[in-house]
């Protein structure tokens, strides 16, 4: 119920500006552009993460400020705003490998190859999502590494590498079965479209 924990985190967000504890402020401004982002409220999220970075930058939240980096980058690769999105998502990797937080690193790599691909630059795509990958696999978050392997996936599409796209398929629907992501899952949703489009260059 996504409407209800807007509701308590905004609750929570109050209290914490009413007792003045800055640090839990930003971390519930994260949480409230994480539920905005759900509900499709880009603009919202947008402005809840530009002001939890600058308040998790005055009280030393490393790891979240680079999550929030990443994400805020992740809402501007999905409106394809390129040159923003770059600027977030490297300097939220350049953090999470500072602080040695694999998850988000490989994460956001996964999201630097995606811009790349976009760009045209299969080069640059293919270091990052290799990177990505390893990371993924090393701290084995199964969902994060189904996500990184759908992009290898339309990747190895890009470069006309039809066994490779369908070695990635494979393993990303074992994933997320063995998880029991929904079909209508935006992952789940990924998967399916470059099977499809990846069958249909076989043809």
């Amino acid at each position: 119920d996504l409407e209800q924990a807007r509701v308590c985190h905004e609750e929570a967000l109050l209290i914490h500006r009413e007792v003045g504890n800055r640090r839990c402020e930003g971390v519930a401004m994260t949480n409230l552009a994480l539920i905005n982002t759900e509900l499709g409220e880009i603009t919202i999220a947008t402005e809840l993460y530009e002001e939890a970075i600058v308040l998790l930058r005055e009280t030393a939240h490393r790891r979240l400020e680079g999550c929030a980096l990443g994400n805020l980058g992740d809402l501007y690769l999905n409106q394809d705003k390129l040159r923003e999105a770059r600027e977030y998502l490297e300097t939220a990797v350049e953090i999470s490998h500072e602080v040695g937080y694999k998850v988000p690193e490989g994460a956001f790599l996964g999201s630097l190859s995606e811009l790349s691909l976009r760009e045209g630059n299969l080069t640059e795509a293919r270091t990052h999502i290799n990177q990505a990958e390893q990371l993924m696999r090393e701290a084995n978050d199964a969902i994060e590494l189904a996500k990184v392997v759908c992009r290898k996936g339309w990747l190895n599409l890009a470069e006309n590498d039809l066994d490779a796209t369908h070695v990635a398929l494979s393993e990303c629907k074992k994933l997320i079965k063995h998880l029991g992501v929904a079909d209508e899952n935006s992952l789940a949703v990924s998967i399916r479209e470059l099977d499809e489009k990846a069958n249909a260059k076989r043809k």
